[in-house]
C-alpha cells in the first residue's frame, strides 16, 4: 500500500478528467485504489464529449469567454484545497496554469498524464508549472526534456485488469463478434482508409463506437457499423470472442502506442496491432501480439487468424497473461508516483 511519509495514511490523489465507464480518467482512479491510495474523481478541467462536433463547440465557447473555463477550474482548485490531497494527476492538458500554481501552493503534487496522439496536444502546456509531464510517446518525451527542460517522462497507458480480462462465461451462447475481425474507437480518415481496403478483400468486419463522422462515404463500413458503443464487461466479451481486434493507430502516434493495445490484450483478443517502435518492448510480436508494417502483411495475420481459431486463442491467452504481469494500471501508477513524490 502507498502511505503518506508524513502520518502512514493511505496517500490521497485527486484525479482531473471526464470519468465514465472505461474512460482513462476512471481506469486511473480504479488503479490508485488497487495500489492502496485514496482516489478522489475531481471531474474534468474541461468538460467533453463523446462527439466531436459537440467538442469544437465548448471548445470554441471557452476561447470566446475564457472566464468559464477558469471558472470551472477555480472550482477544481478549490475541491482539491479541501481535500488536502497528496497529489494531483490531470489527464487533460487544459489545465490552466493558474490552475497548477494554485493547487501546488498548498503542496500538492501536479501531474499531466497525457493520453492522445502528439496532434492533439495544446503547445500551452509549456507553460504550466507541472511537478512531472508522462506520455505514452517517447518522441515527444525527448523533445519536451531536452529541447525545453520540462520533466517530461515516458509512461505507456494500461489494462484495467477488473474489465480488462476473460470473463467467466465469455463462451457460453451466441456472440455476433465471432468470427469477425473487430475494430473499436473513432472512425477517422486513415482508419476509414484501412477498412475501405480490408473490406475491398471481403474481410468480415465488425465495428464498435460512437456515430460515424458524416465525411465517411463508404456504405460498407456503415453497414458494418453495429452503432454500440463497448465497455468492460461487454468488451473483453467481444473481444475476446472475435476472430481478432484490429489496432490501428493514428499517424500522429509516432514511437508509442495507445490504450486499445492493452485493452484488447487484457481481454484475451488476438489483437492485430499497427508496428510502432514501442510494441516489441512492451509484447513478444508473433507470441503475444501480431504486429503488422503493411497491408499485405496485416491480411496474411487476418488470413491466418480466421483460418486457425485455435492459433488465436493461444495467442490471446498469451497476451492476457502478459498485460496482467506487466501493464496494469496499479504498476503504472508505481512508478507515476515514484517520480512524482
Amino acid at each position: 500500500m502507498r502511505t503518506d511519509e508524513k502520518d502512514g495514511s493511505a496517500m490521497r490523489v485527486g484525479v482531473i478528467g471526464p470519468v465514465f465507464q472505461d474512460s482513462f480518467a476512471e481506469n486511473i482512479a480504479m488503479g490508485l485504489e488497487a495500489f492502496g491510495a485514496s482516489a478522489y474523481r475531481l471531474g474534468p478541467a474541461q468538460h467533453r464529449s463523446r462527439r466531436k462536433v459537440v467538442n469544437h463547440s465548448i471548445h470554441a465557447l471557452s476561447k470566446a469567454f475564457p472566464a468559464t473555463l477558469e471558472l470551472t477550474q477555480r472550482r477544481l482548485t478549490r475541491r482539491a484545497a479541501e481535500l488536502e490531497l497528496d497529489a494531483v494527476i490531470t489527464v487533460q492538458a487544459w489545465l490552466l496554469p493558474s490552475a497548477v500554481t494554485a493547487m501546488r501552493r498548498s503542496g500538492t503534487k501536479v501531474c499531466l498524464w497525457y493520453p492522445d496522439a502528439v496532434s492533439n496536444l495544446p503547445t500551452s502546456i509549456a507553460l504550466s508549472p507541472f511537478d512531472a509531464i508522462f506520455s505514452k510517446e517517447p518522441a515527444l518525451v525527448d523533445r519536451l526534456s531536452r529541447t525545453l527542460r520540462l520533466p517530461a517522462h515516458y509512461l505507456p497507458q494500461a489494462c484495467n485488469p477488473a474489465w480488462h480480462r476473460v470473463p467467466a462465461d465469455v463462451d457460453d451462447g451466441p456472440c455476433d463478434a465471432a468470427g469477425h475481425i473487430v475494430v473499436a474507437g473513432n472512425v477517422y480518415g486513415t482508419r476509414a482508409r484501412i477498412l475501405s481496403l480490408l473490406l475491398d478483400h471481403q474481410v468480415p468486419l465488425q465495428i464498435y463506437g460512437g456515430p460515424m463522422p458524416r465525411l465517411i462515404t463508404d456504405g460498407r463500413i456503415h453497414k458494418a457499423h453495429t452503432g454500440r458503443y463497448i465497455a468492460r464487461a461487454d468488451k473483453a466479451r467481444v473481444f475476446r470472442r472475435a476472430a481478432g481486434v484490429l489496432n490501428s493507430m493514428h499517424p500522429a502516434e509516432i514511437d508509442g502506442v495507445n490504450s486499445r493495445l492493452f485493452e484488447a490484450a487484457g481481454c484475451g483478443a488476438a489483437v492485430l496491432t499497427e508496428h510502432r517502435r514501442e510494441v516489441p518492448n512492451l509484447f513478444r510480436p508473433g507470441d503475444e501480439v501480431l504486429s503488422f508494417h503493411d497491408f499485405d502483411e496485416l491480411l496474411g495475420h487476418i488470413k491466418m487468424l480466421v483460418d486457425e481459431p485455435s492459433t488465436a486463442r493461444a495467442l490471446g491467452d498469451a497476451a492476457t497473461a502478459r498485460a496482467h504481469a506487466d501493464h496494469t494500471y496499479d504498476k503504472r501508477l508505481a512508478r507515476l508516483l515514484e517520480i512524482l513524490i
